[in-house]
């Protein structure tokens, strides 16, 4: 009793912390995606509101999600065999829908489906799918772990799953799903000179994808040149990072963003951060920071306290979805990697990504109550 007891407390102390940090993003994404893009909106359709609307109502459904999955019964009991095939085709035909003429075009990637005036990026789901197909593996095939096949047919999957990214093309994308795979095949137990076998084996891969694609090698020269001071080179990066240079400690004022006036592009997406750190400084960009750090603390804390195997897997993966997710839109918006459109969760605009994230804290939630494991 005395053991259960205390088992509730911690739940209770990293449930708290948790949504203290989710809360926390959510609200400061609502502020920004207003700030951010309410010049944007005023040109493209006469309605300073537009997106700011819109991302209200991700908001609202993103909530009333994350509840629902949060007081499902035990997800472990749910994810047979059959649920976690059915959604791992399920999206990988989502997937497959991009490249057909139903998909959507922006730039030069296909990544959306149109369904009448929003969009879904299938990509967002498919790492949910795979973290709960892996969880999955890894806990019913105890007898292959220690072998090839323990790490070659997931890898085969994760392969197979994300091979529609490489033609959308979304290289990014292709890069998360393995690094999902890679850090819940060493939790779940696989060899490590198997991963690091198909880790020189992905950077080869690598290597050739991006050299093979001209827009691909020129966000690498891009990125290069920025670090040589080449401006003419480096225009997103040069805008980041003025407009981080230009917030200082207190930042420049609430709304008051100069390089959201069509100087940085996707000002209200894949460099939110940046305007976030022109207008509230140093102080706004640490409170993110420290947001994320409770969620990784939760997340990494429950991997290393948890007996369950599966509830390991489940966890890890999840956080793993949020957390990447941040630490490259961080990286990006810094100049530290090349430029990838990669939103900031709970804070950039965009309905598919806000929803999978809010799904992730559901599962996460649901996973970490069961206290008396």
């Amino acid at each position: 009793m005395i053991a259960i007891k205390k088992s509730y407390r911690r739940y209770r102390a990293y449930e708290h912390l948790l949504l203290l940090a989710v809360v926390g993003l959510v609200l400061l994404g609502i502020v920004m995606v207003f700030s951010s893009s309410f010049v944007v909106a005023y040109r493209k359709f006469g309605d300073p509101y537009y997106f700011f609307k819109r991302h209200l109502l991700f908001v609202a459904m993103g909530s009333f999600l994350c509840g629902f999955l949060w007081t499902l019964p035990s997800l472990k009991e749910f994810l047979n065999s059959k649920v976690v095939y059915l959604f791992l085709l399920f999206v990988f035909l989502l997937l497959i829908t991009t490249l057909t003429p139903l998909g959507y075009v922006s730039g030069v990637a296909s990544r959306w489906i149109r369904i009448g005036p929003f969009s879904i990026q299938p990509l967002e789901f498919a790492k949910i799918a795979l973290v709960f197909y892996l969880a999955y593996f890894y806990t019913s095939k105890g007898d292959l772990i220690k072998s090839i096949w323990g790490f070659l047919i997931p890898f085969l999957i994760t392969s197979f799953l994300a091979m529609p990214l490489v033609f959308q093309p979304d290289f990014g994308g292709f890069l998360i799903l393995f690094m999902i795979f890679f850090a819940m095949a060493f939790v779940g137990g696989i060899r490590l000179r198997y991963i690091f076998y198909s880790c020189v084996l992905l950077f080869g891969a690598g290597a050739f994808l991006v050299f093979s694609a001209p827009y691909r090698y020129n966000r690498l020269i891009s990125y290069i040149s920025s670090l040589k001071g080449i401006d003419h080179l480096s225009y997103q990066i040069k805008q980041s990072i003025y407009a981080l240079g230009c917030g200082g400690f207190w930042g420049v004022g609430l709304g008051e963003s100069k390089q959201k006036l069509f100087y940085l592009p996707e000002a209200f997406t894949d460099f939110v951060l940046s305007i976030l750190g022109e207008e509230l400084g140093f102080l706004g960009v640490s409170f993110v920071f420290i947001c994320i750090g409770l969620i990784m603390f939760v997340v990494f804390t429950n991997v290393i306290q948890r007996e369950d195997v599966w509830d390991k897997l489940v966890v890890l993966g999840l956080g793993m979805i949020i957390v990447i997710g941040a630490l490259l839109h961080i990286a990006v918006v810094l100049g530290a990697v090349p430029p990838k459109g990669t939103p900031m969760p709970f804070i950039s605009y965009g309905g598919s990504n806000l929803l999978a994230m809010f799904m992730c804290v559901g599962f996460i939630l649901n996973t970490i109550k069961d206290f008396e494991g």
